[in-house]
């Protein structure tokens, strides 16, 4: 990522600073749109604060960037609660879809295409940085 991507994804989150109990609600009411089909498990995610978490951490992801592997394994917890929860990996693409809506949403009086490719980018080289993670271990594993 760029130091231009990392401003603007960075300003604009601190638009949202003050109002992350409200994106937590948004995007999981965006989610329950998109994935009807797991409404009851996203209920039982938002009962045990789990949006709070996943916005917590993207804060953390967003105060980080560009350097993935301060917030990786925060992440990788998450997931682990989710999984036990119902959600599969599966869903995530709908759930990034569900939380750009969100942010598009939220933040409609600055949102434009440049901000929108530098969310989709940062997600985007977050994904691959796991990705490679994930390699590297199977690849220690059969050495």
């Amino acid at each position: 990522m760029n130091e231009k991507q990392i401003q603007l994804i960075q300003s604009s989150w601190k638009h949202l600073a003050n109002r992350q109990e409200d994106l937590s609600d948004h995007f999981y009411k965006n989610l329950t749109n998109y994935l009807p089909e797991r409404k009851a498990d996203l209920k039982k995610i938002k009962q045990d604060k789990g949006f709070d978490k996943v916005i917590e951490a993207i804060h953390h992801l967003v105060s980080n960037l560009p350097e993935f592997n301060r917030v990786e394994s925060e992440f990788s917890m998450l997931v682990d609660q989710f999984v036990v929860k119902g959600i599969s990996q599966t869903d995530y693409a709908t759930a990034l879809v569900a939380f750009l809506h969100t942010l598009e949403e939220s933040l409609k009086k600055i949102w434009t295409p440049e901000l929108a490719e530098c969310w989709i980018f940062a997600f985007a080289s977050f994904h691959q940085h796991l990705s490679r993670k994930l390699e590297d271990k199977k690849l220690k594993a059969v050495i």
